[in-house]
């Protein structure tokens, strides 16, 4: 992969993982729907592809896996193989009786048990894991290739994401992060509403912070074994933490302060028309991840449209600025300070 689509070097992260759909994916994945990866190929594969993941979003190898796939919008390994081998079975299904592997197909699913080493006892398999019908009735009642993608789609994307939001729910580190996984579409705060490079450029620290990857003093401290390092090394005061970082150290106060005020005042003007008042909002919560409210907050259809835009267009924004000055700020005192 060329340097260019690394997001910290201009692209954002739906372009890369655009990118990565239409080049990398089918060379990556080419004839697995023949031959089905197990055991350790399956894993190593895995491991490259997530790899892949966390380097195009500017993530660092300790992220939690259920956080690139909520943030990418792309389905696990396992579930793009699937994803080939029940299509490739649909073609099989429509080709008609007097197809070779059509004939086939009827063979070894009457003949194989669901615990040989058959191609089609692999199928079963995943059939039985998506809930799907058993394989045999679509090769006497064929579907459209149409309706048979979107069968498959709506099962396999239905299955991963209950898993994938299930697994989130137990990292401690992704407490900030909403729950939003959408197959296809990265997470809301990896869209920007403007291909401005310097909005680009802000994604990644956002999203270290959002995945409880961003390194402070705590975080040192802990593998180090060493409680005297988590003090802040700007005020020197207190422990060194998120809520600290973003909204206590005072060494910070002249880059946070004017772009809270008016984050504050934003969210106050724009959202007070949906009834939205200040107890029900978390400040830390809001910087980190204004998106969490799209799930806590019950809403109709068309208003959660309306606050959506409001969060994506004005709210964020200033969100990922906030995050990202204050980093640059840090980074600067330290460096002077050394």
């Amino acid at each position: 992969m060329g340097v260019g689509l690394y997001g910290e070097n201009g692209l954002d992260p739906q372009t890369s993982m655009s990118i990565m759909n239409t080049y990398i994916i089918p060379i990556m994945f080419y004839g697995l729907e023949i031959v089905i990866p197990r055991g350790r190929c399956l894993e190593n594969l895995n491991i490259q592809f997530k790899k892949f993941l966390k380097q195009l979003l500017s993530l660092p190898k300790t992220v939690a896996d259920p956080a690139i796939y909520m943030i990418s919008g792309m389905l696990p390994v396992e579930a793009q193989i699937d994803v080939k081998i029940l299509t490739f079975y649909g073609n099989i299904t429509r080709q008609g009786k007097n197809s070779i592997e059509w004939q086939l197909a009827e063979r070894q699913l009457n003949v194989k048990a669901i615990n040989s080493n058959s191609w089609f006892s692999l199928l079963r398999k995943i059939f039985l894991k998506y809930e799907l019908n058993d394989p045999a009735q679509y090769l006497v009642n064929p579907i459209s290739k149409c309706q048979w993608k979107r069968e498959i789609t709506s099962k396999v994307q239905k299955f991963w994401i209950e898993k994938i939001l299930n697994q989130a729910k137990l990292y401690t580190s992704l407490k900030y992060l909403s729950l939003i996984y959408k197959p296809g579409q990265c997470h809301p705060i990896a869209n920007t509403n403007t291909m401005n490079s310097r909005e680009i450029i802000r994604i990644p620290t956002k999203l270290k912070i959002a995945t409880g990857s961003y390194i402070l003093q705590t975080v040192r401290a802990k593998f180090i074994s060493n409680t005297e390092l988590s003090i802040c090394k700007l005020c020197n005061e207190t422990e060194e933490t998120l809520p600290h970082f973003l909204l206590t150290c005072k060494s910070l106060e002249d880059i946070r302060k004017p772009i809270l005020e008016d984050l504050i005042n934003s969210c106050s003007e724009e959202l007070a028309v949906f009834n939205m008042k200040d107890e029900h909002f978390d400040i830390l919560q809001l910087i980190i991840d204004p998106f969490t409210y799209m799930t806590m907050l019950s809403f109709p259809q068309l208003r959660n449209e309306k606050v959506f835009k409001v969060i994506q267009n004005i709210i964020d924004p200033k969100c990922r600025r906030l995050c990202y000055n204050l980093h640059c700020e840090r980074k600067i005192e330290l460096y002077d300070r050394n």
